[in-house]
């Protein structure tokens, strides 16, 4: 309901261009019916506070809240804020990508992992699809090295399950053992081996197996236990969830054939980039680290105030 974060998403632009993307609160707010907005936060330290302070300027800390939940700064970095400026080439496709925003984003969560924090307290967020489908294919290969080298590396291993899945393919083993096919097909219960031991959450490919006459299926792994791996997302996709640290990649930046000055920055320019704006500061519990061309996010034609305002707070607490 919160029209200062992101609207219903809609795929068909009929249905877009029909308003099907605005709220019911969003509806009733223009025509000024009476509202409020956020005044407490009990998620993110108060020292993180002032970036949601132009869209939520009544906004203060639950401090019982946060004291509660024995928040802390993030050791080893000077702040719980900044923004690292990137100069990297835009990719352009169906999606965007930026290979070197994705670089910097992996290795900033590798250098956090290798200084003790767990790998499920870090998030990476991207602006579009296809830089976090990069960022995952970098983190399945450079993660995996780093946690052996930590001594923290636990491979999942192939299993033979105790029932035949009727299906093959990629698929998801959820913390409650429940698979979840990349085709969409579920099972209603948790999956156990042939030995009755619950499968271990993680990614693995189903294929189908014989056993004493019998056909089941056989798991084999693809990349880390759940418990060791890193999220990563979409701004859009992340809504509503939160974690200890947030790097989100912007991606937005130079690409062949465009002129500085000349050039847009597509949704991040507009009202709707506000929202994605507002959802990517505000997921992160002790600390929000921001990777992008912030010269090109400032000066795109279409920019509306949001990045004025954000790039003045950082600026004025030295986090950029």
């Amino acid at each position: 309901g919160d029209h200062f974060q992101l609207p219903p998403r809609v795929e068909t632009h009929v249905l877009k261009s029909h308003f099907f993307g605005t709220s019911q609160m969003q509806r009733l707010i223009s025509l000024g019916y009476p509202h409020v907005t956020l005044k407490r936060q009990g998620r993110m330290l108060d020292t993180m506070l002032p970036l949601l302070k132009p869209i939520y300027p009544l906004l203060e800390t639950n401090t019982a809240a946060i004291k509660k939940a024995d928040l802390k700064p993030v050791p080893d970095l000077k702040s719980e804020v900044f923004w690292w400026d990137c100069k990297g080439e835009m990719i352009v496709g169906r999606s965007m990508s930026n290979p070197l925003e994705a670089e910097r984003a992996v290795r900033l969560a590798l250098y956090l992992i290798s200084r003790g924090m767990h790998p499920q307290k870090v998030t990476l967020l991207a602006a579009y699809s296809a830089q976090a489908s990069r960022m995952k294919e970098l983190l399945a290969k450079q993660l995996p090295p780093l946690l052996e080298t930590l001594g923290r590396f636990e491979p999942l291993r192939s299993v033979v399950l105790s029932v035949y899945l009727e299906a093959e393919g990629q698929v998801e083993v959820g913390e409650d053992g429940l698979p979840r096919f990349a085709s969409g097909l579920r099972w209603q219960k948790a999956l156990v081996d042939e030995r009755g031991a619950p499968v271990v959450a993680g990614m693995y490919e189903a294929k189908t197996c014989e056993r004493n006459g019998k056909t089941l299926t056989r798991l084999e792994p693809v990349g880390l236990p759940s418990a060791l791996t890193v999220g990563v997302h979409t701004i859009d996709r992340f809504q509503g969830d939160e974690n200890d640290v947030v790097i989100v990649s912007l991606v937005q930046s130079k690409s062949k054939d465009v002129e500085f000055g000349q050039h847009g920055i597509g949704f991040l320019g507009t009202p709707e980039g506000r929202n994605r704006l507002c959802v990517a500061l505000s997921r992160g519990r002790r600390g929000a680290y921001l990777i992008g061309n912030s010269d090109w996010l400032r000066y795109g034609r279409g920019t509306v105030t949001h990045w004025h305002e954000l790039f003045k707070i950082l600026d004025e607490r030295g986090w950029r």
